[in-house]
């Protein structure tokens, strides 16, 4: 009876959940934690991996549980690949803006007018390398170990930013996605310390003695939910100097070559940065829900071409994809 029971008892709390509404991911850390052990509990009495992460992938998931973020995966794009992914992208339609919205699409050969150009699902899960970075068994056991179950891929975002141009994403602010989430990205073209460079600030992705530590010494002791709400939000939050408050040698600035891929906890503070060239990335993020990108997204699934759907069910990890492919 006590098995039935949780069983019609974790039916209603996945059901309340689905329909709750995007507000439910702005409450409390406590009642996060609180969700995120319901959800943990449900997924790993359904999750038929066998979970034996080895000792790289743990160090890679405690690093980012730490600080934030870990800027050296060791997981190789051979350079064909990105050569591919470049030229692939380089011929698609795209949307004039961070991430696609209808009213904003261009065709292939029109001009942008702002700081990016971002493509859809469809075309970003039919580009070969794309589809098997999400696939990565690597990559999903970081993301497993990080989050505590099975992951959940609600969201890719392949996009290029433009030389020269202001965007509200070069301040600092936090992603809002889901309970807990982790973010992969990738680097298709090269970067520097001074182009195309990404920042996180150390420790302020979750509650840690360390981001305590600056909290009571910087900011009048608030409470880590005062903390978190007081910097929400796009916006550069001029009355607040985050280098000061924190401190060069906590924010992280992350650069390298074509190929290079990062793991970060982007609940915590980052920002993007200038380019002076042209440069070409993908974010891939994975939760442990559907997460309130599903309010955004037009696209109700993904078509795969018949090449992309072979590697796409041969895949052991294709249900990590099951928010926007169909089975």
């Amino acid at each position: 009876f006590k098995i039935f029971h949780n069983k019609i008892f974790d039916s209603i709390f996945l059901f309340l959940l689905n329909i709750s509404g995007e507000n439910i991911y702005y409450v409390k850390q406590r009642n996060k934690e609180e969700i995120l052990t319901r959800i943990r509990k449900i997924s790993n009495l359904t999750d038929k991996s066998q979970n034996n992460f080895d000792r790289n992938i743990i160090q890679i998931a405690n690093e980012i549980k730490s600080s934030g973020l870990c800027s050296e995966l060791n997981i190789h794009i051979p350079q064909n690949e990105v050569e591919e992914v470049n030229n692939y992208f380089s011929t698609k339609y795209f949307f004039d803006s961070h991430t696609p919205l209808t009213e904003n699409k261009k065709e292939f050969g029109e001009k942008p007018s702002g700081a990016y150009m971002s493509y859809d699902n469809n075309t970003q899960l039919n580009c070969k390398p794309v589809l098997k970075l999400c696939l990565n068994e690597n990559i999903i056991n970081i993301a497993h170990s990080y989050l505590g179950c099975a992951p959940r891929l609600f969201s890719v975002n392949t996009f290029k930013t433009l030389p020269n141009q202001k965007a509200f994403t070069h301040g600092y602010h936090r992603d809002l996605d889901d309970f807990l989430w982790l973010t992969v990205f990738v680097y298709w073209t090269d970067t520097s310390e001074h182009d195309g460079a990404f920042e996180q600030i150390k420790y302020t992705h979750r509650p840690s003695k360390n981001l305590k530590k600056i909290i009571d010494t910087n900011f009048k002791g608030l409470s880590y939910d005062q903390f978190y709400e007081q910097t929400l939000g796009y916006s550069n939050k001029p009355e607040i100097d985050y280098v000061k408050l924190f401190g060069k040698e906590n924010i992280l600035r992350v650069y390298g070559n074509s190929g290079k891929i990062v793991a970060a906890d982007t609940a915590g503070l980052h920002r993007g940065t200038t380019v002076k060239k042209e440069r070409l990335v993908t974010w891939i993020r994975y939760g442990v829900t559907a997460s309130r990108q599903k309010n955004y997204s037009y696209e109700k699934s993904v078509i795969l071409t018949q090449e992309n759907q072979q590697i796409f069910q041969k895949s052991k990890f294709k249900s990590v994809l099951q928010d926007l492919i169909p089975n």
